[in-house]
């Protein structure tokens, strides 16, 4: 083989080794892909991952626009893996960045092959006019949606699973502000005692959207094995209209 030949075979091999980053856009946000089907293929990769973002425009009690997002990841590789915190950026139809989410927990953050992490937050001004005191801003007015994270394959497990037996939501009446409870009752089928565990609550709308992820902490932290137990927890950030709400899921795990 030539060496000119040798050359041009190298830099087709070099190509064909990048893989970019894809992204389709559905009425419901973008729906990123962090390897392109083709490429994927080809290099056969192990550890991959999918994303679904929901968005949607609000005015809050304060009578400001704002801005929140969903983020489902999906393990979709043959591999374990760990995901990083996400940020959501939202650029106007000029590609001008103008908001930004804060640095949002993924939760579970070690995913199996098939299980997927949650995550939700608001987005916030970092840029440009202030579009929270602009009436006529809407969903339309966002150009682009972007969501950064990173993710690595792991040899960590992830940690065990709690049977969710029922669960219910309601508006807690007593508090000042609005205040969401979920309650419900959570088996340990394992065979040893779980000291440390989450709760989350995922809320959706009537199209199945992600509408918001409550991270709730429990008021006890440890379950014995072959064992049920209570739980009534809320949260006061929970900025959304309650007549969005369709359904809910809970969803219980360890954390050490």
């Amino acid at each position: 083989m030539s060496k000119k030949l040798l050359f041009v075979v190298s830099i087709l091999l070099i190509v064909s080794l990048i893989t970019p980053i894809s992204f389709n856009q559905n009425s419901e946000g973008f729906n990123f892909l962090t390897l392109s089907e083709t490429q994927a293929k080809k290099k056969k990769k192990k550890t991959k991952v999918r994303q679904t973002l929901f968005w949607d425009v609000y005015t809050d009690k304060y009578g400001k626009r704002r801005i929140k997002m969903s983020a489902v990841i999906k393990n979709t590789g043959k591999t374990n893996v760990r995901l990083s915190n996400g940020t959501g950026y939202f650029f106007d139809n000029n590609g001008n960045l103008f908001a930004n989410t804060s640095g949002n927990n993924i939760e579970p953050s070690i995913l199996a092959p098939g299980q997927e992490g949650y995550s939700s937050g608001v987005a916030y001004l970092s840029g440009g006019e202030d579009f929270t005191r602009d009436a006529n801003f809407n969903k339309s007015s966002i150009g682009r949606v972007e969501y950064e994270f990173t993710y690595k394959k792991t040899k960590e497990k992830p940690k065990s699973r709690l049977q969710v037996l029922n669960s219910s939501w309601r508006i807690d009446s007593n508090s000042d502000v609005d205040r969401y409870v979920v309650s419900g009752t959570l088996r340990n089928n394992t065979k040893k005692t779980i000291k440390f565990f989450n709760i989350l609550a995922l809320f959706y709308d009537s199209q199945g959207n992600l509408l918001y992820v409550g991270d709730a902490d429990p008021a006890f932290y440890y379950i014995t094995r072959k064992s049920n137990m209570s739980f009534d927890n809320g949260f006061s950030d929970f900025e959304m209209g309650v007549n969005q709400i369709s359904s809910h899921r809970v969803i219980g795990y360890a954390t050490y």
